[in-house]
């Protein structure tokens, strides 16, 4: 049993909507090709909002802290 109506998911893929990717493979291909690239920015207000400094990640950085979370995740069930 899917999370998606069958009929939905075929639609969608007959559109060019629906792919086989993951956000997992759009990652790592990003990682490969462009791994020093900026990735994601915090907002330069966020000390203002949240009291803390913007971040900015590389993609090879954002890989690298989305395997210690996956796997503090897995640590823990």
């Amino acid at each position: 049993m899917g999370l998606h109506p069958a009929d939905r998911v075929a639609d969608y893929r007959g559109r060019g909507w629906w792919l086989d990717e993951t956000i997992d493979s759009l990652l790592a291909k990003q990682v490969a090709e462009r791994p020093h690239a900026l990735a994601v920015a915090d907002a330069p207000n966020k000390p203002a909002l949240a009291g803390l400094p913007p971040l900015r990640w590389t993609f090879a950085e954002l890989d690298a802290e989305v395997n210690r979370i996956g796997a503090a995740l897995r640590k823990h069930g």
